[in-house]
């Protein structure tokens, strides 16, 4: 039945934290828990970002700062261009501080404005985090192109 279904998701559930609370201590499982659910004192951060672009060029769609006494998780990241043949022709780069995160060098649309792709990438105070795009080859400029960093800090 549904409710038994879930008193044993519950249970289960129970149990992964009782071991977690063994294993690390309750100030890391804190932590851990406010990385994946947002904490009631955090706050909200969704810069969305457009950019025209009219020739090839590398160019920072949209970004945000943690601020410096906080710290930040970037929950969802989202992509969009006025012409969709473009993802055949650009990469999409996150960055954190300036450095490219290997994992997200994309050449696809992961995820779009209205409908971001989930992500987890815990941010330290003052951490700068960024969505860039390059293109190459696009030959149907003028374009637009925009991005969305969705996150929170606390």
């Amino acid at each position: 039945s549904p409710a038994s279904e879930k008193a044993t998701e519950q249970s289960n559930n129970l149990a992964a934290i009782e071991s977690l609370l063994k294993q690390y201590g309750s100030d890391k499982l804190i932590e851990f828990l406010k990385y994946h659910f947002k904490p009631i004192n955090a706050t909200d951060f969704d810069p969305i970002g457009e950019i025209a672009f009219t020739v090839d060029a590398t160019q920072t769609i949209t970004s945000f700062v943690v601020p410096s006494s906080n710290t930040g998780v970037l929950k969802f990241v989202g992509q969009a261009a006025s012409d969709p043949t473009l993802f055949n022709s650009a990469t999409w780069i996150l960055r954190v501080n300036g450095t490219p995160l290997p994992y997200w060098a994309v050449t696809t649309q992961k995820g779009s404005i209205v409908q971001p792709d989930p992500v987890t990438i815990l941010l330290q105070p003052g951490t700068t985090i960024l969505l860039e795009c390059t293109t190459s080859g696009f030959g149907s400029y003028p374009v637009t192109i925009a991005g969305r960093l969705k996150g929170w800090y606390w």
